[in-house]
């Protein structure tokens, strides 16, 4: 399991997902700073998910034409 992803990373992720589908907004850190977070551009929103990896939801399941964030026993199914 991978803890922290670099920028780079992060940009090669939402070429597959949205980038809405991986930030965690449930999360206790994004909670605490969502006034901060929610005017953020996309560019900004990835550095920060690149410095503080509990931005990003888990798990994350990344296959060579998708990812998958979050718990879904379907989804999971349907890409393996």
């Amino acid at each position: 399991m991978k803890d922290h992803f670099s920028l780079e990373e992060l940009k090669e992720l939402i070429k597959k997902t949205p980038l809405e589908q991986i930030l965690n907004k449930k999360g206790v850190v994004y909670k605490a700073r969502r006034e901060e977070l929610e005017g953020l551009s996309e560019e900004e929103l990835l550095n920060e998910m690149a410095k503080e990896p509990k931005l990003i939801r888990r798990p994350l399941i990344i296959t060579e034409d998708q990812v998958i964030a979050g718990y879904d026993e379907n989804k999971y199914k349907d890409a393996l």
